[in-house]
């Protein structure tokens, strides 16, 4: 009886170990997903700047990407409106639509596939009183002169919202980014059959 137990626990830990770590026990490569350019993206830009620089991560509940920047010793603050934790990066619970920092704290801000979920209501816990305008507003009032703003968004021919993201199309994203000098590269996702805009504006 005892064996009975133990296999079937074995058996459990190990099927509930597969789903939360699947690329442990796949047995063909895993498909890369839209963080396989993402994050080199940003990673080259913010090695370019030969200083150390303050940064802000939008949108880093679950992410890795704050501690990949702070390798590159920088001084690292993280926000999401979900609670994140780091051990060596300055975390807040803050909503980047209104934040609590002053003009012109950072001089480098990321936000990788965070900007386009702002406003959508019931996903990640976001407000439908909040919209993308608003968080760049934000942005724009918290970088400072020639700072870089660093973002990601799924990219169309013609802008649509959906049940989990909004998808971009340029002249939306020239709205949104009208006071940003902007250079914008597109690029197909690996995991679906958009395109991600990977954008550089700078304040």
């Amino acid at each position: 009886m005892k064996e009975k137990i133990y296999n079937f626990t074995a058996d459990t830990g190990i099927y509930l170990m597969s789903k939360l770590f699947p690329e442990y026990f796949a047995k063909e490569p895993l498909r890369p997903t839209d963080r396989y350019y993402e994050y080199p993206w940003a990673l080259r830009h913010i090695f370019l700047y030969t200083k150390s620089a303050k940064i802000l991560d939008v949108g880093s509940a679950g992410s890795m990407f704050p501690l990949l920047i702070k390798a590159l010793r920088h001084e690292v603050y993280s926000i999401d409106i979900r609670k994140v934790d780091y051990e060596t990066v300055y975390c807040g619970t803050q909503n980047i639509c209104k934040t609590t920092f002053g003009d012109n704290a950072f001089d480098i801000i990321t936000a990788i596939s965070t900007i386009e979920h702002i406003g959508l209501e019931g996903r990640y816990g976001v407000s439908k009183e909040d919209t993308d305008y608003m968080a760049i507003d934000e942005i724009a009032r918290i970088i400072r002169p020639n700072g870089q703003f660093l973002m990601t968004v799924p990219f169309g021919n013609k802008y649509k919202e959906t049940k989990f993201h909004k998808i971009y199309d340029m002249p939306y994203l020239e709205r949104l980014l009208a006071r940003f000098k902007t250079s914008i590269d597109i690029v197909k996702s690996p995991e679906s059959d958009e395109k991600i805009a990977l954008i550089k504006a700078v304040k």
